[in-house]
């Protein structure tokens, strides 16, 4: 409805501002599962994406056709008005949020070995995590494959053993289930870096 349309007029304007910018590259990065598949087990229709103008519910397979629409459609508007675009996947989604874990573990007296154990007990195992990210993953995949735009996947960046991580050491790599801490972005930054200067030669 009018949210919806007011979204895709703030998208359109915000897309026309970065091309008169004069920039040369544009990195695409966002929660994508969240347009696909929603959260874990929770299949939420009201963040899809559409291309059609009004269309107010999609089963999950048009929810995953129209993501991938949009996306070619955007790797076109930039590449038309001569831009590079590069793709970054989401990072893993954690299943809880750190600080709350935190909280409650000063909350119960926990020292520090038992918390620790608390905290690795809550890292979201891998096999869940691609699960859930799995369509937009695949779409992500077919339109970097299909039209020649680099994609930077930075899963790996937190896997270790059979789960992706939120704490390293004393470092918290998150803000929340699925935004980055300074700390987690600069454990990314070599990964966007590499990707960076192979893009520019």
């Amino acid at each position: 409805g009018e949210v919806s349309e007011n979204c895709r007029m703030a998208v359109d304007h915000f897309a026309a501002q970065v091309v008169d910018s004069g920039v040369d590259t544009v990195v695409l990065a966002a929660r994508w599962s969240m347009y696909a598949t929603g959260y874990y087990g929770d299949d939420d229709w009201r963040t899809a994406v559409t291309t059609t103008q009004g269309r107010s519910f999609i089963t999950h397979e048009e929810r995953v056709e129209e993501l991938e629409k949009g996306f070619r459609r955007t790797v076109d508007f930039y590449r038309d008005a001569g831009v590079q675009v590069v793709l970054v996947g989401q990072v893993p989604q954690q299943r809880q949020i750190p600080s709350i874990l935190i909280q409650n573990a000063m909350l119960m007296g926990l020292d520090k070995e038992a918390a620790r154990r608390m905290f690795e007990r809550s890292f979201v195992t891998i096999s869940d995590n691609e699960k859930m990210q799995a369509d937009a993953h695949a779409v992500m995949l077919r339109v970097a494959q299909d039209m020649g735009v680099p994609l930077v996947l930075p899963d790996p960046v937190f896997a270790e053993g059979d789960r992706y991580v939120w704490l390293r050491g004393d470092d918290s790599l998150y803000l929340d289930d699925d935004h980055v801490s300074e700390e987690g972005a600069r454990q990314i930054g070599p990964l966007m870096l590499k990707t960076l200067q192979e893009l520019l030669g």
